[in-house]
C-alpha cells in the first residue's frame, strides 16, 4: 500500500474542479501539496480555501512553454523531490468544429496535449533521480468515445491517451508508476462553457461526476500496491481497470 504521508504532489489545474478536490484530499492524506492556476488571484483564493499549511501554489499559463518551465523550476527551487504528479490542466471546446475559432482550437491543443505531454517529459526527469514516483494523467472518456460537437476536445484527449498508452514504458523503465484516467463529465466549471447547440443535444443524456468522488477514486487508485500503469475509466462513479 502507497502512502501519500509526508510525500510531495504538484496538481496541474487545481484551484477549482476535480484538481482542487484532489488538492483537498492530498492534504487530508498529510501530503505536501503544489496547486497550480494560470492566474495569480485564483491560486491565491484555492489557497485561502484549503487553509492548510502544507499547501502552495504557483501561477503558470500552460499555454506558453517557457511557462512549463518555469513551473518545474518554481517547485524544485527547494531541492525537493517529486513524488506524485498529476496532469490535469485542461479546457474543453464544443460545438461545430467548422465555427470554431482557429485561436480557440491553437489554445485547446496548447493545453491539453502539449502542456501534458511536456510536464510528463518535466516530471519523469525528476522522478528517474531517484528511482520513484507516480505520474497521473487526467484524460477523458471522449478519448476512447469521441462525440460530435465535442471533436477537437476528443482528438485532444485521445491524444494524452495514446501518449500515456506509450509512455508507461519508458516510466516503468525508471522505476515510476503512470496511470492515466479517463473520466466522463465532471460537475465542475469545465462544463459550464458547454454551446448550446451541445446542451441541446445531450445535457438530458449526461451524467455528471461528483469531482470529490472522482478524486477518492483515483487516490485509492494511488495506495493501492496491486496496480501499474493502468488505464482507468470512471461512468457514473464505477471503476474499470485495464492493462
Amino acid at each position: 500500500m502507497f502512502s501519500l504521508k509526508g510525500k510531495e504532489v504538484l496538481i496541474t489545474g487545481s484551484t477549482r474542479g476535480l484538481g482542487f478536490a484532489l488538492a483537498k484530499r492530498c492534504l487530508q492524506e498529510k501530503a505536501s501539496v503544489t496547486i497550480h492556476g494560470s492566474k495569480t488571484k485564483s491560486v491565491e483564493d484555492a489557497l485561502a480555501k484549503l487553509e492548510h499549511e502544507n499547501a502552495q501554489g504557483v501561477v503558470a499559463d500552460l499555454r506558453e512553454i517557457q511557462n512549463i518551465e518555469t513551473l518545474f523550476k518554481e517547485f524544485t527551487h527547494e531541492q525537493k523531490p517529486l513524488d506524485l504528479f498529476i496532469n490535469n490542466a485542461g479546457r474543453t471546446l464544443t460545438g461545430y468544429f467548422l465555427q470554431q475559432e482557429t485561436s480557440d482550437l491553437v489554445d485547446l491543443l496548447n493545453l491539453n496535449t502539449r502542456a501534458p505531454l511536456l510536464c510528463a517529459k518535466h516530471a519523469l526527469t525528476l522522478m528517474a533521480k531517484n528511482k520513484t514516483g507516480t505520474i497521473i494523467n487526467i484524460s477523458s472518456n471522449a478519448a476512447a468515445a469521441p462525440m460530435p460537437l465535442l471533436a477537437a476536445y476528443s482528438a485532444s484527449k485521445a491524444a494524452l491517451s495514446a501518449f500515456s498508452k506509450a509512455f508507461r514504458a519508458e516510466c516503468a523503465d525508471e522505476d515510476v508508476r503512470l496511470f492515466w484516467i479517463e473520466p466522463g463529465a465532471i460537475a465542475t466549471g469545465i462544463t459550464s462553457s458547454y454551446t448550446k447547440e451541445f446542451i441541446e443535444r445531450y445535457d438530458g443524456n449526461i451524467t455528471r461526476l461528483n469531482p470529490d468522488d472522482v478524486a477518492e477514486h483515483i487516490i485509492h487508485i494511488y495506495r493501492s500496491d496491486k496496480l501499474n500503469h493502468q488505464h482507468v475509466v470512471f461512468e457514473h462513479f464505477s471503476a474499470t481497470h485495464k492493462s
